[in-house]
């Protein structure tokens, strides 16, 4: 018979076996609690920086910030992010850690602002924060959640460069059908949708084909459904995949901004002309007979001109007419635009179409 003595001593070393095992289970498998946990911290920059193109490989700055604290001993990823608003509505990732200091080079600063339409010296505010996320624990991470640093910023003053957007191939009659002399309809948002301004010189009617390599490739090879197009200047044609596809024709201009959508195979044509050219008081009136040609520089896509201005205002246009015209400011055109103030002397003007959502132009002196 167990006596009521001995009882009294089975429970009290069973409470103290319970209160053991509790205290290691705690030790071994900690409780995360999010009130114990702090964001990493950021170090300031320097209030502007002006790019570059000289120092285009070099670092921008090294991002340095204090280590995230969970509260316990977790493993940690920070991911560097930029913004161009201060809700870092949209956001661009510029490296990622397990370090407490990120490298960003200049060109990947420089390329975030030039893309998303600065112009080059505009002085730009940029915004940076952290993302710090568990990785490793005694115990399970997935319902942790991210810590996210506070925000600092700097202004950035950029520089002219060329971005290198996804493209497809234009190829046809206009460059004697070789691939080493495409040109090109970009992906400005890197997604299914291209858009650029192709020159086909006289030949636009004798035919083109768009492919997604500078080869042939069935699959990636894209051409009207029959031999010839019979709408003359369509606004927007079904093209089909296949090196047995017809080539797209029945178009007569010279100069062509299409889109064409990669997922729906559908070709676009947003605007045509035969000539680009400023007209205004700057140039010396607005009469056709003072019509400023630009020239179409084949390897940029863009047109340019060496131009003196006076005092004044001007425009670009189609054709010397108004039919199709632009104008706007900071760089920014739009179509039927507001006249374009400038000051006298002399220019190169640089406009680029090839983004219908973004047509910019540029006014660099020479003097």
């Amino acid at each position: 018979m167990i006596r009521m003595k001995n009882i009294k001593y089975l429970l009290f070393a069973l409470i103290g076996i319970l209160a053991v095992t509790a205290c290691s289970d705690d030790k071994e498998n900690p409780i995360y609690n999010s009130a114990s946990a702090s964001a990493p911290t950021l170090t300031a920059l320097s209030n502007a920086y002006t790019l570059a193109q000289t120092d285009a490989d070099k670092a921008f700055a090294t991002f340095t910030y204090t280590a995230a604290n969970w509260g316990l001993k977790l493993a940690t990823s920070y991911t560097l992010q930029t913004s161009l608003t201060e809700d870092f509505a949209k956001t661009y990732d510029l490296g990622t850690s397990t370090d407490v200091s990120i490298p960003v080079v200049t060109k990947d600063i420089n390329s975030i602002l030039i893309n998303k339409g600065i112009q080059p010296g505009s002085p730009t505010k940029m915004y940076f924060r952290l993302l710090a996320n568990a990785t490793g624990v005694s115990g399970n991470v997935s319902n942790i959640s991210t810590l996210t640093s506070a925000t600092i910023s700097t202004q950035v003053t950029p520089y002219d460069m060329d971005i290198n957007y996804p493209k497809v191939y234009i190829i046809g009659d206009f460059n004697g059908w070789d691939h080493t002399k495409d040109l090109f309809l970009y992906s400005f948002e890197s997604n299914t949708i291209y858009s650029g301004l192709i020159d086909f010189g006289s030949k636009a009617s004798n035919g083109f084909k768009i492919t997604g390599i500078a080869g042939w490739q069935d699959n990636l090879n894209w051409g009207s459904g029959s031999t010839t197009i019979t709408t003359p200047e369509a606004s927007s044609i079904q093209l089909v995949a296949g090196g047995n596809s017809g080539n797209i024709q029945n178009f007569s201009n010279e100069f062509y901004n299409f889109t064409y959508d990669t997922s729906s195979l559908v070709l676009k044509k947003n605007f045509s002309f035969n000539t680009f050219s400023i007209i205004g008081d700057a140039v010396g009136g607005w009469d056709t007979t003072n019509d400023v040609i630009m020239n179409y520089d084949a390897t940029k896509q863009r047109f340019s001109v060496d131009v003196s201005f006076s005092d004044g205002n001007m425009k670009f246009r189609a054709d010397k007419d108004w039919a199709l015209n632009w104008g706007g400011s900071n760089g920014v055109l739009k179509v039927g635009g507001d006249n374009i103030s400038v000051k006298a002397g002399k220019y190169r003007v640089i406009v680029d179409l090839n983004n219908p959502d973004k047509i910019t132009y540029q006014l660099i002196s020479l003097d």
